[in-house]
């Protein structure tokens, strides 16, 4: 057999692969690492696997075939940011200058003063933004992450101070737009400072607490909604009332992909009930179900709060050597590493890191800018 005829079974071997099987039934099934290599190789390559179809197609593919692998938390605690599983937590980066504003599709939302980014700790890119020059806002408990699946916009809402207007960015367009709230919405002092937002099904929650008209000492405990599609906000209906002082501890979570709140009742100093509601029905008109109820739970000795509480999709753990200060106060939101590219997103090499302390490998370029 002569070596053209060779040659041209080879050719023809490898042609009768088509290119719709290579990327649906081959490289959706790489993990990340392997995905971000092969876009060096080349052109054709960066372009194939950065198409959107495909980054959309490898983020199903993962969370179908590996649900457990995939369930992480993105979490904020004593000025350091971690991802963190079930097992295991990694060091991502020091947060002594910038708050965890939110995790959506793998995209994280940091933010330092005006200055906002979205970054992908999975694929090393980051995009910076600035706050308009007219917003006027409180940022300890005024911003939250939403998507837009419809229209494939990244959306951060910012309240302002007074609580009765807003400023959206969206990504698509890289610009921000102002918006009103609703009188009804919030009352005043109503968003609880501190207090970070909830994300579910891509939409951003903030936690309110109202007194009692008549006796101003019950405290009645409810959730605002940003539907990151329509960018308006809904108040959903309240779930309970307590005294200020009752030692409750609570918090409104993302489980099962629905909206959900854990209460601590603290009996004595480390041991706690704990119960777990669900809102069943429409958001507008629903009820709140008490869905579980454990305890005793026994904590550590030191003042605890719920938010040492780490909510992954399929259940609650407890989050070990953290107890309950201003200086190690926990945000959490969920998140799983994506391939996700939006406009405009810059790269993080590797020549502008620098290593920390610890050992690990932490983008300059992202840190020093948001400190600037």
């Amino acid at each position: 057999m002569s070596d053209n005829t060779m040659k041209g079974r080879k050719k023809t071997a490898a042609a009768e692969l088509p290119e719709d099987i290579i990327c649906n039934e081959i490289l959706t099934r790489l993990p990340i690492k392997y995905v971000v290599r092969f876009k060096t190789i080349s052109k054709y390559w960066q372009s194939l696997l950065s198409a959107p179809e495909f980054v959309k197609q490898h983020r199903i593919c993962s969370a179908i075939r590996n649900p457990n692998d995939h369930d992480y938390v993105i979490a904020k605690k004593y000025n350091k940011i971690y991802m963190l599983s079930r097992y295991k937590e990694k060091y991502l980066l020091p947060a002594s200058n910038y708050q965890l504003i939110g995790s959506i599709n793998g995209l994280v939302c940091l933010g330092s003063g005006r200055k906002l980014a979205l970054w992908n700790p999975a694929i090393h890119q980051y995009k910076e933004f600035t706050l308009p020059p007219s917003s006027d806002y409180k940022f300890d408990y005024s911003m939250g992450l939403g998507y837009d699946a419809a229209n494939d916009n990244y959306k951060v809402v910012v309240l302002s101070a007074d609580l009765r207007s807003a400023s959206v960015y969206k990504s698509g367009s890289d610009s921000w737009s102002d918006i009103t709230v609703a009188h009804n919405i919030f009352s005043k002092n109503a968003l609880e400072k501190r207090t970070p937002t909830t994300i579910v099904k891509d939409c951003p929650y903030w936690t309110c607490s109202r007194l009692s008209h008549d006796e101003k000492i019950v405290v009645s405990l409810g959730v605002v909604k940003f539907d990151a599609t329509s960018d308006k906000f809904k108040l959903l209906p309240d779930i309970m009332a307590c005294r200020p002082n009752y030692k409750l501890h609570y918090k409104f979570v993302d489980m099962t992909d629905g909206l959900s709140l854990i209460v601590l009742e603290e009996r004595s100093t480390d041991h706690f009930m704990l119960d777990i509601y669900s809102l069943e029905g429409d958001e507008g008109c629903g009820a709140w179900i008490k869905m579980r109820s454990m305890g005793p739970i026994d904590f550590q000795k030191r003042q605890s709060s719920v938010s040492v509480l780490q909510v992954f999709k399929y259940g609650v753990k407890q989050l070990e050597g953290t107890g309950f200060s201003y200086d190690g106060y926990i945000s959490c939101f969920r998140y799983m590493p994506t391939l996700v590219f939006i406009q405009g997103m810059k790269s993080v090499h590797s020549t502008t890191q620098s290593r920390t302390v610890r050992g690990y490998w932490t983008p300059r370029r992202l840190i020093s800018s948001l400190r600037n």
